[in-house]
């Protein structure tokens, strides 16, 4: 039988070295970055903390794969330290395409309980029996639908005009508010600005 920490750190070197080919700095697992002059691209791995792995009956080596866009030109103050993903202005997570059952004993809810049909955790089997599949799986959503997500949204121009017309979506974009709320007209104006466009 794996050890716990011996799984979640497996995980970790699978994305760091997938992360890494991409250019990101892998020096503060779980959460990768990478840099650019108007953007910060985020990837954390968010594993189930002993609360939740208990609510799921699951462990701790189950988890979700978190985005986020932090827009560096929007704050006055720009952070001492590296942000983090729940910091981040326009936020996303990766859904899995494979079934998993839900760990937890789902006998008397609804079929169409949304528990039922999550897809934004990888479940992690206590002995890691199923570790192969989960990281295959993850790490090829990771190069190809978290990096186009966040290389879509770190253009200001296409960010610009979700925010001007689209709501948020479930699974990302979001982070910003409805339509007229605070927070997504000062991300508006911000982008305006940096885009040179008239308020």
């Amino acid at each position: 039988m794996r050890k716990i920490h011996d799984i979640r750190n497996q995980i970790i070197l699978v994305f760091s070295n997938t992360l890494k080919y991409r250019g990101f700095d892998v020096a503060h697992p779980p959460t990768f970055y990478y840099s650019s002059n108007d953007v910060i691209q985020i990837v954390h791995l968010g594993f189930l903390t002993r609360d939740q792995a208990r609510y799921f009956n699951s462990n701790t080596d189950s988890f979700t794969i978190y985005l986020g866009l932090f827009y560096i030109f929007i704050t006055s103050n720009p952070p001492s330290s590296l942000p983090k993903e729940y910091e981040c202005q326009v936020r996303g997570y990766v859904n899995r395409n494979f079934f998993q059952k839900h760990p937890m004993p789902m006998k008397g809810y609804s079929f169409f309980h949304p528990e039922r049909w999550r897809r934004d955790i990888w479940w992690v089997e206590k002995n890691g029996s199923n570790l192969d599949k989960v990281i295959y799986n993850a790490n090829k959503l990771l190069e190809t639908k978290a990096m186009k997500w966040l290389n879509k949204y770190s253009d200001l121009q296409t960010i610009y005009n979700f925010l001007q017309f689209r709501n948020e979506k479930s699974n990302g974009p979001f982070g910003f508010g409805t339509k007229g709320s605070p927070a997504r007209k000062n991300l508006i104006e911000a982008i305006e600005k940096r885009l040179h466009k008239p308020c």
